[in-house]
């Protein structure tokens, strides 16, 4: 999970990852309960990703689970953030 800032912009420049294995999964929140924005992989980037301009928080999530075979690009993304709101606080799970 990824948290930054309020009123995040992510600007995806790079993104290729295994079909249907490797989904990265945008959300409109602080956490993986708000609203699913997206849910990408192989070759469909999700582009420029922002808040909804009503969120009270600004706050995007990614969630990104790889199925831990095989190997693709991956992806890249420019971040703008133009007010704090929490520390970032990296979780790397496996299973």
């Amino acid at each position: 999970f990824y948290q930054l800032c309020n009123k995040e912009i992510f600007k995806f420049n790079l993104f290729i990852t295994q079909l249907n294995q490797d989904v990265l999964s945008i959300y409109d929140g602080t956490d993986t309960t708000g609203t699913l924005i997206g849910a990408y992989s192989g070759a469909d980037s999700p582009g420029i990703v922002t808040a909804n301009p009503t969120s009270t928080n600004g706050c995007i999530t990614l969630e990104f689970i790889s199925d831990g075979t095989g190997n693709n690009t991956g992806w890249e993304a420019g971040i703008s953030c133009l007010d704090s709101c929490q520390n970032i606080t990296p979780v790397i799970n496996l299973t």
